[in-house]
């Protein structure tokens, strides 16, 4: 790509160019393949400048090395062909019985690879952010384009790490700022590069680079790219970024801000070392909508079912054997069908097949799904042995 000034003088020093280069070399510019494109000229002025050449007259936006150009502000049109490939993906999948963690494995290394090239050279548009968070989140759900109703967790907590709660999607926004950190770091290190040392000649003009506010009348580009610089200069400040090499990874997880494991604060469970029979009565008069009561029932009764674990196990390791995936497996007929119809007026009762369902996949659905067993067990061993005059 060649640039010059929307005057014919200068375009006359560009085309003079290339005559020098054809003579040296011998390789010729085909005018059929070369194209010009003119930014904020009019018409009169265009024929002016190109009238006595035989250059093809081209149009913006045009792409260059996939990536579309325009001399004013990216349209979410202009996207289209990033949403479009994922659409086809997707469309593809939804014909598949596919598990969740299929589906979270095909968004983090497939739907997300297809905008990454994009998020490392500009910024996308909030429209396209959107639109590429909507098709993945109906996709996670549901398997399709179109979600069916409201998604059971919020986006924000799908894409937290695994080890926090979430499922560890990207959140593609932040990660496309942190990518466009890499420029801000190039620009403060001043980079020995042509493009860094263009901004340096032509915007700073020896002016600091953290304190640097751009001119309205400024490419939309330069603007956008300030922007985040204001927005990055904190993380900047803390991780000490500019005294090392820049990682994109370091910025993502300073912009997804300080992670706590949620699990016990979603319970309301904010002690490390608590008393069971005085907790209990504090968490039981705390507002909590119905999931929460539920997990935390599931969870306080297996607690309860580990303790009685531990303080019968001397005793009673020869009633039961142990392995598999339930703790215990109980030998007498009458225990197991007790142990069923307390599962089925458990799961009817409360709603516990709704609940479930809903969230199965999530790390609260897994807590529920585990802790119900848990505490099946815990009922109808504990009735079974009751009954057969044993303490527990």
């Amino acid at each position: 790509m060649l640039f010059c000034h929307g005057e014919k003088k200068s375009f006359s020093f560009l085309v003079r160019a290339l005559k020098t280069f054809e003579k040296v070399s011998g390789l010729v510019a085909n005018s059929e393949k070369t194209a010009v494109y003119c930014g904020s000229m009019d018409s009169t002025k265009k024929e002016e400048t190109l009238g006595s050449y035989d250059f093809i007259m081209g149009d913006f936006p045009f792409k260059y090395l996939g990536i579309p150009l325009n001399a004013k502000y990216m349209l979410s049109s202009d996207f289209d062909s990033v949403v479009d490939k994922m659409l086809a993906r997707i469309t593809c999948w939804s014909s598949r019985n596919l598990s969740y963690a299929a589906r979270a494995t095909l968004i983090n290394f497939v739907l997300m690879s297809l905008h990454l090239y994009w998020a490392q050279c500009i910024l996308l548009p909030k429209g396209v952010m959107h639109r590429i968070t909507q098709l993945c989140r109906s996709f996670l759900w549901d398997g399709a384009v179109v979600l069916g109703g409201a998604p059971p967790i919020s986006w924000d907590w799908v894409c937290k790490p695994k080890k926090y709660g979430g499922i560890g999607v990207r959140d593609c926004s932040r990660w496309n700022k942190a990518a466009l950190g890499k420029y801000v770091w190039k620009i403060a290190k001043k980079e020995d590069t042509l493009w860094v040392k263009w901004l340096h000649s032509i915007y700073l003009k020896d002016q600091d680079w953290w304190s640097y506010s751009p001119k309205k009348s400024d490419g939309w580009f330069w603007r956008e790219l300030c922007a985040v610089k204001d927005e990055l200069r904190q993380g900047f400040e803390i991780g000490n970024w500019i005294s090392k090499n820049y990682k994109i990874s370091d910025c993502y997880d300073w912009l997804q801000g300080p992670q706590e494991k949620t699990i016990a604060n979603w319970l309301g469970i904010a002690e490390r070392n608590f008393r069971l029979n005085v907790s209990w009565k504090h968490w039981k008069r705390q507002g909590m909508d119905m999931i929460h009561k539920r997990v935390y029932l599931a969870a306080f009764s297996a607690c309860g079912y580990y303790i009685w674990f531990a303080r019968n196990h001397a005793f009673w390791e020869k009633a039961f054997s142990f392995g598999g995936f339930c703790p215990i497996t109980c030998h007498c007929s009458p225990c197991v069908l007790l142990v069923l119809v307390l599962l089925l007026g458990f799961l009817f009762s409360t709603g516990g097949l709704l609940s479930l369902s809903t969230l199965q996949g999530t790390a609260a659905g897994c807590l529920l799904h585990y802790s119900v067993m848990l505490f099946v067990y815990l009922m109808g061993c504990s009735l079974f042995l009751g009954s057969a005059g044993v303490d527990c």
